[in-house]
C-alpha cells in the first residue's frame, strides 16, 4: 500500500493545527487493524496571502475492513503579521463549500471508476466540510474487494466566484478493502494522470474512464460496449444559495473546539 507523507516544510508551515484537525480523520476508522492513507493540498489563496482552501483525501480499511473513505474542503486564514500562514479556521455561511469525491479501484491492470459522487454544500455556518462514504453502512455494496484510492474535488464561494480547481486530488491507495489479506495479484501503480504531489494532472487524465461493477470488472452494457463515465464532477456553476443541499442525506455538525464547527455529509453507497 502507498501512503504520501507531508514534507517538512508542509508540516512546519501547517503546524500541530492541521495534526489536531485530521487525527480526527483517523480516529473514525474503527477497525483495530485501521490503515490511513491521505494526502492534502494547498490549492488556493487570495492575492494578500490571508485566505486559502485546503482539499484533503483520505482512504482507509475501515470497520471490518470494508472500506472507508472521507475528502474535505477546509477554508483557513492568516491574520496579519502572523508566522505562520493560513493556520486558523475560516468560518464560511452555507452553501460557500463545496466537496465531492470519485472512487477508483484497480482492476484487471487499470485504475478504473467504482463510484462517483456530485458536489456537496455545506448548509451550516462552519469552516471545513466532510464528505464521508462508508461500505460498511450498507453491507454487500460495491465494487468487489482489492485496492482502491479516491480523488476530492474542493471549491470555495470568494470575491463572487468559485475558488479552486477541477483536477483533484489522490489519496493514494490502500490494498486489502473488501476483506482482509485480499491483494492485487500485482503492485498498483501511482495512475498515470497524478502528479508526484498527488494532485491530479487534467492534461493527463482522460474525459471519461472505465466502470466496474459490483463483482470488481469492467460494467458492460447490453449491446456489449464497456460503460464509461465522466472523471471531473466539475465546478459549480451557480452562487451559494442556488444549490440543493441534500435533504435525503445524513448531516451532523461536530465541534473543532474553540467555538469552531465541521458540517459532515455521509453518502449511502448504492
Amino acid at each position: 500500500m502507498s501512503r504520501r507523507e507531508l514534507p517538512l516544510r508542509r508540516l512546519l508551515r501547517i503546524g500541530s493545527i492541521i495534526a489536531a484537525t485530521f487525527g480526527i480523520a483517523v480516529a473514525t476508522t474503527t477497525s483495530a487493524n485501521a490503515h490511513v492513507v491521505y494526502e492534502e493540498s494547498y490549492d488556493w489563496e487570495n492575492s494578500a496571502g490571508t485566505n486559502c482552501l485546503y482539499n484533503y483525501s483520505e482512504v482507509s480499511n475501515g470497520t471490518d475492513d470494508q472500506g472507508y473513505f472521507k475528502t474535505s474542503v477546509i477554508a483557513r486564514w492568516n491574520p496579519e503579521l502572523m508566522p505562520f500562514d493560513c493556520n486558523w479556521p475560516w468560518e464560511r455561511a452555507p452553501g460557500e463549500l463545496a466537496n465531492g469525491m470519485a472512487i477508483y479501484k484497480w482492476s484487471d491492470g487499470e485504475w478504473r471508476l467504482c463510484d462517483s459522487a456530485g458536489l456537496f454544500y455545506n448548509t451550516q455556518s462552519v469552516y471545513r466540510l466532510d464528505v464521508i462514504y462508508d461500505v460498511a453502512s450498507v453491507p454487500g455494496t460495491f465494487c468487489g474487494p482489492g485496492s482502491y484510492g479516491v480523488a476530492s474535488f474542493s471549491f470555495l464561494w470568494w470575491d463572487n466566484a468559485w475558488q479552486g480547481n477541477e483536477r483533484g486530488l489522490w489519496s493514494g491507495y490502500h490494498d486489502n478493502i473488501g476483506r482482509w489479506e485480499v491483494r492485487s495479484a500485482e503492485t498498483p501503480p501511482t495512475p498515470e494522470w497524478v502528479n508526484p504531489d498527488g494532485t491530479i494532472d487534467p492534461d493527463k487524465m482522460p474525459e471519461r474512464i472505465t466502470v466496474v461493477g459490483k463483482d470488481g470488472k469492467p460494467a458492460i452494457k447490453s449491446n456489449g460496449e464497456r460503460v464509461t463515465a465522466k472523471t471531473s464532477l466539475g465546478t459549480p456553476k451557480l452562487p451559494p444559495g442556488n444549490h440543493p443541499g441534500g435533504d435525503d442525506l445524513t448531516r451532523r455538525i461536530e465541534s473543532a473546539g474553540d467555538g469552531e464547527s465541521i458540517e459532515v455529509v455521509e453518502i449511502q453507497p448504492k
